[in-house]
């Protein structure tokens, strides 16, 4: 296989995290490891709590054509949703011909729902930030290295460590969205550290193309009474 086709470190790094937190969700919440086409608020209706976990961006500060080794920065963005049933359709507040009456019922509604989202979005969060920067979790999942660069599976023997500079930032609570009886209220937060990337090599894939051949005749004037100088001829073929 070639190295272009062989996961990069921020890639497991990607997948270690997820499994990291999903260890802890149970009951709790779930993580969402599938990308959705939407987020409405029926989407969700059955989900109550979860996250999602992507790799959002990444930069090599060091890295260099001439350097096998380059760190990489990395920024996962973690993406938080919460949902509360109300007792009433929250729509008569976008409706133009509810009455007074309609849109206080609702009103009351989303504030109870938009409070139990808002409770559960904050619990959720507490969560992560334990499950990330527990110092047992340094290397958010991925194991310490021996000096041959083989990852260690006895947790009593100590290596070099795959992850560094672990920090959860910019944690944000966005515009809540009510559809029906279903209040759903979403959060962001970014997940950066450092990784070391190895630059293998790539192979290129040997592919025919088409070419040409030069069939190369000469032939050499030698009668004294002809003008011609020697002369030569050429058979060009195309080949597939």
């Amino acid at each position: 296989m070639s190295t272009i086709d062989t996961q990069m470190k921020f890639e497991e790094l990607r997948d270690s995290v997820e499994s990291l937190v999903k260890s802890f969700a149970s009951t709790r919440f779930r993580v969402v490891t599938e990308q959705k086409e939407s987020s409405g608020a029926e989407e969700h209706k059955d989900l109550k709590r979860s996250i999602q976990i992507f790799y959002e961006s990444g930069s090599f500060p060091d890295g260099t054509s001439s350097k096998r080794e380059s760190t990489h920065e990395i920024t996962f963005q973690i993406e938080y949703t919460a949902t509360a049933a109300a007792k009433v359709d929250l729509n008569a507040l976008n409706d133009p011909e509810s009455t007074a009456s309609d849109i206080l019922t609702a009103l009351a509604a989303s504030q109870g729902a938009g409070f139990t989202a808002n409770r559960s979005i904050d619990e959720l969060r507490r969560m992560i930030y334990q499950i990330i920067l527990d110092p047992v979790n340094s290397q958010l999942g991925m194991s310490e290295l021996d000096k041959n660069g083989a990852e260690i599976t006895d947790p009593l023997v100590c290596g070099a460590k795959q992850v560094s500079q672990v920090r959860l930032v910019n944690f944000r609570k966005n515009a809540p969205i009510a559809r029906g009886k279903i209040f759903v209220l979403t959060a962001s937060e970014q997940l950066t550290c450092q990784v070391t990337e190895i630059t293998e090599g790539a192979t290129p894939i040997a592919v025919a193309q088409p070419g040409i051949e030069l069939n190369h005749e000469f032939n050499t004037k030698s009668d004294a009474d002809d003008a011609d100088p020697a002369t030569f001829e050429i058979d060009v073929t195309t080949t597939e």
